[in-house]
C-alpha cells in the first residue's frame, strides 16, 4: 500500500484577543489542509481529509514539511502504540507533521474497521474540560476544573487569590510556566491546604528544584515542557513517587501513538494523562475530544478534565457544543470523509 498526501490551502485562525508567547505578540494562528490518499495493492483508493497545525508559537520557523509519499506495512502489522500505528517508518519527522498522519490513519482505520471496540470513533462524546485563569479575570464564578496561572503576581497576591477559593467546590491546577523558586512556592502556598490542589504544573526552571520544595510530601506535581527534555525518563524516574499528572500535547510534545503507548505502560498506571490543546483547528480539537475521552474510559476515570479550553481563544464556540464543563465531540467522518 501507498500513502499518498497533497497539500492545500493555508487556512488563517485569528485569536479572540491577541496572546502574549515569550514576549511576543500573536494575533492569529494557521493550518494547511491535506489530502491523504490511501491505495491499496488492489487498485482501490480511500480519501481521507485532514490538516496540519503551524501554530506559530511552535512553528514559527519550521523548515521541514510533510512527505507527499509514504510506503505503507501490510495491515497485519497494525500496532497503535507504535509510531504511526507500526504502519509507517518512523522517519522522525515534525510532531505536528507527525499528528497529521496518525489522525489520518485512524480515520483509514475506522473505514477498514480495524480499531479495537472500545475506540469507537462513530461515537459523539463528551468530556470534561478546565477553565483557564490568568491574572485579569477573577475565578470566584468558574465551575469544575479550574487551571490557575501563578507567578503572574506577586506571591502574596497569588496567596490571598487561592484563601479566597478555599471554601469554594472547585479542581485546583496550579501552572507557574516555570517562572517560581521553591522559597516563592512556599509563600504563594502558605496555608493552602493540599487537598484543594489537584496538582502543580511545572513550578521550577528545572523540574528536579521539587526536592528543594518544603511541602513536596503534600502536593502533586504535573510535567510539561520537561516531556521535551532529553533527560525526560532519568528526571521522571528520579521523580516518579511526587509526579500525579503529565500534560500533554500530541501535535507538539508528544503524539497519538505515544499517548496509546502510555496507556498500557506500567509506569504511568497511577499517573493522569491530561491532553493539552495547541490551539488546534477544528479537526483536530475534535480528534484530542476523542483521544481524551478513550483516555478517562481506559484509566476509568470520567470526570478527569482535559486542557482544551483554547477552542475559546479559536473562536470554535458556535462550533463545538459546551454543556456547562463539557465539551462534545463530533464523529470522526464529519471532517475526515
Amino acid at each position: 500500500m501507498n500513502l499518498v498526501i497533497e497539500q492545500g490551502e493555508t487556512l488563517v485562525h485569528p485569536f479572540d484577543q491577541i496572546i502574549m508567547w515569550k514576549e511576543v505578540f500573536y494575533q492569529e494562528s494557521y493550518s494547511k489542509q491535506l489530502d491523504f490518499f490511501f491505495l491499496d495493492n488492489k487498485n482501490n483508493q480511500y480519501h481521507i481529509l485532514g490538516e496540519v497545525n503551524l501554530l506559530p508559537f511552535f512553528w514559527k520557523d519550521q523548515k521541514a514539511t510533510i512527505p507527499s509519499n509514504l510506503a505503507i506495512k501490510d495491515l497485519d502489522h497494525l500496532d497503535l502504540t507504535r509510531p504511526y500505528f507500526n504502519l509507517i517508518e518512523d522517519n522522525k519527522i515534525d510532531r505536528n507533521y507527525q499528528f497529521a498522519i496518525e489522525q489520518a490513519l485512524l480515520a483509514f482505520l475506522d473505514i477498514k474497521n480495524l480499531l479495537p471496540n472500545n475506540l469507537n470513533l462513530n461515537s459523539t462524546p463528551e468530556v470534561e474540560i478546565s477553565t483557564l485563569h490568568t491574572s485579569h479575570e477573577s475565578p470566584q464564578d468558574f465551575s469544575g476544573t479550574v487551571k490557575i496561572k501563578i507567578g503572574q503576581r506577586t506571591a502574596k497576591s497569588d496567596n490571598i487569590l487561592l484563601r479566597s477559593l478555599v471554601s469554594k467546590d472547585l479542581r485546583i491546577r496550579l501552572d507557574a510556566n516555570r517562572s517560581l523558586t521553591p522559597q516563592v512556592l512556599d509563600q504563594i502556598l502558605e496555608d493552602i491546604p493540599a487537598s484543594m490542589i489537584e496538582y502543580i504544573e511545572e513550578p521550577f526552571n528545572d523540574v528536579m528544584h521539587w526536592m528543594n520544595f518544603s511541602r513536596r510530601d503534600e502536593f502533586l506535581l504535573a510535567l510539561d515542557e520537561t516531556l521535551c527534555d532529553d533527560q525526560y525518563l532519568q528526571k521522571f524516574n528520579h521523580l516518579k513517587n511526587y509526579i500525579g499528572a503529565l500534560v500533554i500535547k500530541p501535535s507538539f510534545n508528544s503524539s497519538i501513538s505515544e499517548v496509546f503507548s502510555m496507556l498500557t505502560d506500567p509506569n504511568y498506571k497511577n499517573i493522569d494523562l491530561v491532553l493539552s490543546s495547541s490551539y488546534e483547528p477544528a479537526q483536530s480539537l475534535n480528534t484530542l475530544i476523542h483521544l481524551a475521552n478513550y483516555i478517562n474510559k481506559v484509566s476509568l476515570k470520567e470526570q478527569l478534565a482535559h486542557g482544551l479550553g483554547t477552542l475559546v481563544q479559536m473562536q470554535q464556540q458556535s462550533l463545538f457544543s459546551l454543556e456547562g464543563t463539557k465539551v462534545q465531540a463530533y464523529t470522526f467522518s464529519h471532517f475526515s470523509l
